[in-house]
């Protein structure tokens, strides 16, 4: 089969599956076929990495799977001893006062965890409408939510590690909560970790009320964990 044939076969999959709209002669070619073939091996890496109810589901409110791609990023966690990583969550904000780093008082609680082991986890990066919750759902729709479509919590020392890989934070960029179970502190509430870019403090590492009931914006962002599987970013 001649190459010219096995562009106008694909073109004709790739027009079936609504991936690309039917191209005239003029455009016809090797190269669009594989810049097709390209976005169809994404479409499928992604869904794979993301499971299809997540993937599926993210298409129906961002639409683009580069941008879902965005959202998505690695982290290395466990490297670092429970004192290593209070002692440099310290020194990275060396002119901060403990009452302007709130999320460091979590870290000195019993539930506060880490890894025995070094690890790379995969994470991703969702607005609550993201998941296609409407309204002001609580933090139980939100995480009931995330698990049935298949995402998971990061585990607390997530919070911590992201702050120390990404000291800087746009201006823009009003920060974003990691999804965890909460962290009791001093016995009574719980808190999340957040990454927050306070006006007055600037970036700092966070942390936010997140007792089951408490109702969020659409809007606000949350840090998932992904299944240690396959994905294609969006760079």
């Amino acid at each position: 089969m001649s190459c010219q044939e096995v562009t106008e076969k694909l073109q004709i999959v790739l027009v079936d599956f609504g991936i690309i709209q039917k191209m005239d002669d003029s455009k016809t070619g090797i190269e669009e076929a594989l810049a097709a073939q390209a976005r169809i091996e994404t479409i499928l890496a992604n869904k794979i990495g993301l499971g299809e109810r997540l993937y599926d589901q993210l298409m129906a409110t961002i639409h683009d799977e580069q941008e879902i791609g965005r959202r998505i990023d690695n982290l290395e966690i466990g490297v670092l001893t429970e004192k290593q990583l209070i002692n440099k969550i310290q020194q990275q904000f060396p002119g901060y006062h403990k009452d302007h780093l709130p999320g460091l008082d979590l870290m000195f609680e019993p539930e506060f965890t880490i890894s025995t082991k070094k690890q790379t986890i995969t994470t991703i990066r969702l607005k609550v409408s993201d998941l296609g919750l409407t309204g002001r759902p609580t933090t139980q729709d939100i995480f009931t939510r995330a698990a049935k479509l298949g995402l998971a919590l990061c585990p607390p020392e997530v919070g911590p590690y992201q702050r120390l890989r990404y000291p800087e934070q746009p201006k823009e960029d009003k920060g974003y909560h990691i999804a965890m179970k909460p962290i009791k502190f001093k016995g009574e509430n719980d808190y999340i970790f957040s990454l927050s870019n306070v006006i007055h403090s600037g970036v700092v590492l966070d942390r936010v009320n997140a007792f089951m009931f408490l109702k969020w914006d659409i809007d606000e962002e949350f840090l998932f964990c992904l299944p240690q599987v396959g994905f294609s970013s969006g760079e």
